[in-house]
């Protein structure tokens, strides 16, 4: 029986197989586009079946088997090819969810993460130098009146990659690693004090995770994490009471304020942290944070009623295993076959590692008369013919649906593109580690059937549980692009904001069948 340390073996010698060939040898540069196979392509896919395999063989491991295994992979964090390194440091980060010592891998991960943004914010500025050399899409551009500022690192990427690997390979797989390699530092991070005392006494850090995010139009949460402050001492101030209390803060951003968002939207027995600020009868909590390899983090509020005039807020490192899930019953799915899909190929350098669910609207009004499966095949045809039928920017070709599951009125599931290929979109953010999730209707004049609501319901927490996926990773396309969008509808976006979808989807996680209500219609919004 095959164990995590046959596991581990095995994918050293994967990564071993790279061979000692430069990035700019005739080998790497035969990588494929446009869905070609390549001998990098096929190193990828070989690392990616291997970190399956160990990922299978972490819940029964042992922490000893876990230790032994980290110590491995921290030597290879440190000497790997740039090719492995993303996926390298992703298997550093599952390790430590499942109990491992941040502190053995954390180094080589701080060391080797200078390297890896330096190289892929070069990325980026050749991505921005061929976008302002291109005359044709420049006057594309000015056409749809909007400018290069407006557009991200990761749309220029996917345009000009092919470019860039011919200008610089190692910036191009640097790139490419990076967002993995992003996820495991995080993962370290927020589980140990010292790996954040010794990331805040590099600053060069910092400032490399700042350029990066500047070169590529983004903000991202390896910058906040790398911000992070501990044994903070505030002052919180009840204007109303009087009265003061003394707060010590570890584990928290200083955009602290950042944080107390995200953690008021969780709670138990249906008291907030902002409840509690101003209820002076409970004036001592603690906030637990957990941050998993996907990025995100969940809170658990434990408060207790005292005397005492101060607050104290900690960080909980995490370093046992957490309890196992129940078992997730699979939604019922119409099979792509099923509907009659004529999907064209998609290239390898659109595979993903799904981190996110993002739910859509089709912004398309629905009819009673309407056919799903028409309305499926109709969006995938389009997609195909958008270079004949859309004009620039919005010209771009869509081999695939833009979605990798779409919801009809009536509740059934429909199968889009694979998930291990990222999605499309018209509007502005980074689409690799997104399952998209698109009901169809337009929620800001029509409401979501109970039907489409309880399959959602299903669905999410059914791909939540499959692929690992974190509560506070469950998103809307408007949060996902904000200020771009209203998807999905004021009358969808209701349940996000106000918690409901995700408490639902947390019932299906625990073994219950939640009664899904879809309440009475806003005000000012649509009716039926």
């Amino acid at each position: 029986m095959s164990t995590l340390s046959d596991s581990i073996n095995s994918f050293v010698v994967a990564v071993n197989s790279y061979g000692t060939q430069k990035p700019a040898t005739n080998w790497l540069s035969k990588l494929g586009f446009g869905g070609a196979k390549s001998p990098v392509q096929e190193y990828y896919h070989k690392l990616q079946a291997e970190s399956q395999s160990i990922s299978k063989q972490l819940g029964a491991a042992s922490p000893q088997e876990i230790a032994a295994a980290l110590k491995t992979l921290s030597q290879l964090t440190s000497t790997c090819p740039l090719a492995a390194s993303g996926i390298v440091a992703i298997n550093c980060g599952s390790m430590v969810e499942n109990g491992g010592d941040p502190a053995i891998a954390g180094e080589a991960l701080l060391q080797r993460l200078p390297e890896i943004l330096e190289k892929s914010t070069e990325f980026f500025r050749l991505c921005r130098k061929n976008a302002e050399d291109d005359t044709q899409f420049q006057a594309a551009l000015k056409k749809e009146e909007s400018t290069l500022d407006e557009l991200s690192g990761d749309e220029l990427g996917a345009r000009y990659a092919k470019a860039i690997f011919e200008q610089n390979p190692d910036a191009y797989l640097a790139a490419n690693a990076e967002q993995l390699f992003a996820l495991a530092v995080i993962a370290h991070l927020s589980r140990s004090k010292k790996m954040r005392a010794a990331a805040r006494a590099t600053p060069q850090l910092l400032t490399a995770a700042q350029t990066a995010d500047d070169v590529a139009n983004r903000r991202s949460f390896l910058r906040s994490m790398l911000r992070v402050l501990d044994d903070e001492q505030l002052f919180v101030l009840h204007p109303e009471k009087q009265k003061g209390y003394q707060v010590r803060i570890s584990g928290i951003a200083d955009n602290y304020q950042m944080f107390f968002r995200k953690l008021d939207r969780s709670q138990i027995n249906e008291v907030s942290i902002q409840r509690l600020i101003h209820r002076l009868s409970i004036v001592s909590y603690t906030v637990a944070i957990t941050i998993s390899v996907n990025g995100m983090f969940s809170a658990a509020l434990a408060a207790e009623k005292k005397q005492a005039e101060s607050i104290t807020v900690t960080v909980a490192e995490k370093n046992r295993k957490a309890k196992a899930p129940v078992d997730v019953e699979r939604p019922a799915i119409v099979s792509r076959e099923e509907w009659g899909s004529k999907a064209q190929p998609i290239g390898d350098d659109r595979k993903q590692v799904p981190v996110w669910i993002t739910v859509h609207h089709a912004g398309e009004v629905w009819k009673a008369e309407d056919d799903p499966i028409k309305f499926v095949r109709r969006m995938q045809e389009w997609g195909q013919n958008r270079p004949k039928l859309e004009k620039p920017p919005r010209d771009t070709y869509w081999p695939d649906l833009p979605y990798h599951f779409l919801i009809a009125p009536d509740g059934r599931i429909f199968e889009g593109r694979p998930i291990d290929y990222e999605p499309e979109s018209n509007t502005k953010y980074p689409l690799n580690g997104n399952i998209g999730v698109e009901m169809m209707g337009d929620f800001n004049v029509q409401r979501p059937t109970t039907a489409q609501i309880e399959s959602c319901v299903k669905l999410t927490a059914w791909l939540s549980k499959q692929y690992k996926i974190d509560q506070e990773h469950i998103r809307t396309h408007r949060d996902a692009a904000p200020g771009q969008t209203d998807c999905p509808g004021k009358d969808f976006y209701r349940y996000l904001e106000d918690g409901q979808f995700k408490g639902w989807v947390q019932k299906v996680l625990s073994g219950d069948n939640p009664e899904i209500e879809p309440g009475p219609p806003l005000e000012g919004g649509p009716q039926k």
